[in-house]
C-alpha cells in the first residue's frame, strides 16, 4: 500500500525535463559520435546528415544547404525544441517514422542532455 503514494510523490517531484541540467562543454564531447554525420559549422562541410547550427528553434527538415531530407521529416511539421531534440535523439524512428537518422539512438539521459545544451549554445 505504502508503494503507490511514493510513487505518485516521486512523479509529481520528477517533471524537470532532462535537458535542463545539460553542460554543453561535456555535450560538445559528446558529439563527436553524431560528427562523423553532421557537422556544427553553418553551412557545412557537406555530411551524410544536415549541419546542426542554429537546430534549436528551426523547424525540421528546413536547413537550406541540405537537399536530401526524408520525406518523413520534411513532413513532421516539428520544431527543433529541447523537449523535441530530446524525443528525437532518444528513438529516432518512433518520433519521426520514415526518418533517414535510424543509427542515432542516444539512450542516455544525461548524455542527451548534455547535446542538447551543447546545440542550443550554438544558436546563441
Amino acid at each position: 500500500m505504502l508503494a503507490r503514494p511514493l510513487i505518485i510523490t516521486m512523479l509529481l517531484f520528477s517533471t524537470a525535463p532532462s535537458f535542463a541540467a545539460g553542460d554543453p562543454e561535456r555535450g560538445k564531447q559528446q558529439f563527436s559520435v553524431c560528427s562523423s554525420c553532421h557537422s556544427v559549422q553553418a553551412g557545412g562541410p557537406k555530411k551524410l546528415g544536415p549541419s546542426l547550427s542554429g537546430v534549436v528553434g528551426r523547424r525540421a527538415g528546413s536547413e537550406r544547404e541540405y537537399l536530401t531530407y526524408s520525406k518523413g521529416l520534411q513532413e513532421s511539421g516539428m520544431v527543433w525544441s529541447p523537449e523535441n531534440l530530446d524525443r528525437f535523439l532518444a528513438d529516432p524512428i518512433k518520433t519521426i517514422p520514415g526518418t533517414k537518422m535510424t543509427i542515432g539512438k542516444v539512450t542516455n539521459m544525461q548524455t542527451r542532455a548534455n547535446i542538447i545544451a551543447y546545440l542550443a549554445s550554438l544558436s546563441k
